[in-house]
């Protein structure tokens, strides 16, 4: 009777009140994004205690949120509106088990493995929450509600991390994501053996798919340069001349801005117009990537990081919405989180031969406005279209 209920059902109705979607959705962004949030520390596990070094570090560390990334973009349209509860099932226990295996894997090729599982999982949680999420009503505060609590969760994950290896397990990073995983597995509970909600029929469309591949790749652009100040966090924040925990402190701080962004798309909504509040957000978010390059002291640091973060995750939750308009299948705004995360996957990389490229971290700043500028332009040339 349950493995019947996670199988073909109908996306919810942008009318219904979906708290079991909802709560369901927080769980499954927080497991998918986990990974992502513990970058700096998973960094550090693969670099300075396993001794792999700073590029194959990388490698590994961009592996597992690329595939995530490639998952949502492939498969996106396929199966956005397709037995969604299996998706979801099948996704949480994916990434339990490349995260399982972290903790035993014995090599470069061993850990890269386990990191290419668990990207697999998340790109499945990725397509069935935020393609969910775009069936219903004012979808652009939806996602906004969703990011705002994981970002609460994430943030409390992101600072208590460092302080497993007072612990002295062993790869501690890997046990406290499965922790994170075990923790929130009961959320996903309500939505996947619950009732079954009503199909609204404006949702199985996809008149919007194609011409919302546009945005995303800007979207994945715009977030690979921007992440930089996150991925890069600990190096940049060495800059300070702070000691380390002081540092790591403040990168915690800072996914407050991660709160707020998304608590604000969630409050304002569209009342001032979604292209004039993107504007807003692009031109806060370049301000503060020139302060965090440049204001090199602690405050500045943790103030400039805060400020990026909160203008990232509110311009994306108002592109998401923007992705839902476009296509109300849910396909679009799936293979959106994929870009969002290509872009945050191959960030690390792309940030680290960037400025050893330039000799220097102006050139950060620089290419956050280019994003911007691109992202800005392509979203307003979308919104004009809906309005035609």
């Amino acid at each position: 009777m349950h493995t019947a209920r996670l199988l073909g059902e109908p996306q919810i109705g942008a009318n219904s009140r979906p708290w079991r979607l909802l709560v369901a959705a927080f769980g499954a962004n927080s497991i998918a994004y986990a990974g992502w949030y513990v970058q700096p520390e998973q960094l550090h596990e693969l670099d300075v205690v396993q001794g792999l070094g700073q590029t194959a570090a990388s490698w590994i560390v961009s592996a597992e949120i690329t595939t995530a990334a490639l998952i949502s973009l492939v498969l996106g349209n396929l199966i956005a509106s397709r037995a969604p509860r299996l998706v979801l099932a099948i996704g949480a226990s994916v990434v339990l088990l490349g995260h399982s295996y972290a903790l035993v894997a014995g090599d470069y090729g061993a850990l890269l493995l386990s990191r290419l599982v668990a990207g697999i999982g998340e790109g499945l949680l990725w397509i069935t929450l935020n393609a969910a999420i775009a069936g219903l009503d004012k979808p652009h505060r939806r996602y906004g509600q969703v990011n705002a609590a994981t970002a609460i969760f994430l943030a409390v994950l992101v600072a208590i991390v460092p302080y497993a290896d007072e612990l002295h397990l062993r790869r501690g990073v890997f046990v406290a994501l499965l922790c994170a995983v075990a923790i929130l597995t009961p959320t996903l509970v309500p939505f996947l053996f619950g009732k079954r909600d009503a199909i609204d029929p404006r949702v199985p469309i996809a008149t919007g798919f194609a011409r919302g591949w546009i945005l995303v790749g800007a979207v994945a652009l715009w977030n690979m340069v921007v992440t930089i100040t996150y991925a890069l966090s600990g190096v940049i924040g060495s800059r300070t001349n702070s000691p380390t925990f002081q540092v790591d402190l403040a990168i915690a701080i800072s996914l407050v801005g991660v709160i707020g962004g998304a608590s604000a798309t969630a409050w304002v909504g569209l009342r001032f117009g979604r292209i004039r509040t993107l504007g807003i957000l692009a031109a806060l978010e370049v301000i503060s990537a020139f302060a965090n390059i440049y204001w090199t002291t602690l405050p500045g640091f943790a103030i400039s990081l805060l400020v990026v973060n909160f203008a990232l995750y509110s311009m994306f939750a108002y592109l998401l919405g923007l992705a839902a308009e476009l296509d109300p299948s849910g396909g679009t705004s799936a293979a959106l989180a994929g870009g969002f995360a290509l872009g945050g996957g191959m960030s690390p990389l792309f940030g680290s031969y960037l400025i050893a490229w330039t000799r220097g971290y102006g050139s950060v700043a620089w290419m956050i406005v280019l994003g911007c500028v691109v992202v800005f332009a392509v979203a307003r040339r979308l919104d004009a279209s809906l309005h035609r």
